[in-house]
């Protein structure tokens, strides 16, 4: 069983993801993951929202590189 845990801290602005099976932890600085990505206001909330609600799928979409694919989409009105 793959057990993944992950968790926003506020006080440094950080995400923190352990994975107990192979006893390792990643953490992101998500000022600096943050820094070079285009965003409006509205993929901004989003993208935070995403940090403190599931911090596996947000440094899952940064390491991958997908968030600005993501991003893009939620401020793409052209679907609407």
């Amino acid at each position: 069983m793959r057990m993944v845990r992950g968790f926003y801290n506020e006080q440094n602005n950080m995400v923190n993801v352990i994975h107990y099976d192979t006893n390792h932890i990643i953490s992101l600085d998500c000022g600096k993951w943050e820094q070079g990505l285009r965003t409006t206001p509205n993929s901004q909330g989003k993208m935070d929202a995403l940090a403190i609600e599931d911090p596996v799928e947000y440094v899952r979409m940064m390491l991958g590189g997908e968030m600005q694919v993501w991003l893009d989409a939620l401020d793409d009105i052209s679907v609407w």
